[in-house]
């Protein structure tokens, strides 16, 4: 997962308030809110990050170790993706 590229889903509206996203799943018109971190890899996501750069940058700019980094990161993808809020996995080909 982590050679994966990171996209946010265009059919999701998204605004960041006070260093935390609120996300309007277009699906079915739900607010959802991130936190800070949560926002940060929301706001990394853009088509030009793998999981593992994110989880790098995670790392950098937090006070966390890069094992918990890239455990929540993966959850956090993985549970986003999951509920489809936005966040698609890709390959670096696409």
């Amino acid at each position: 997962m982590l050679e994966k590229m990171l996209n946010r889903n265009k059919d999701v509206a998204w605004r960041v308030i006070e260093n935390e996203a609120i996300l309007i799943s277009a699906e079915d018109s739900m607010l959802h809110s991130l936190d800070e971190v949560g926002t940060r890899i929301w706001e990394l996501a853009d088509g030009s990050n793998t999981v593992g750069a994110i989880v790098e940058k995670i790392f950098e700019e937090y006070e966390v170790d890069r094992e918990t980094a890239e455990t929540d990161v993966v959850e956090f993808v993985t549970n986003l993706a999951s509920e489809k809020l936005g966040l698609l996995l890709l390959s670096q080909s696409e």
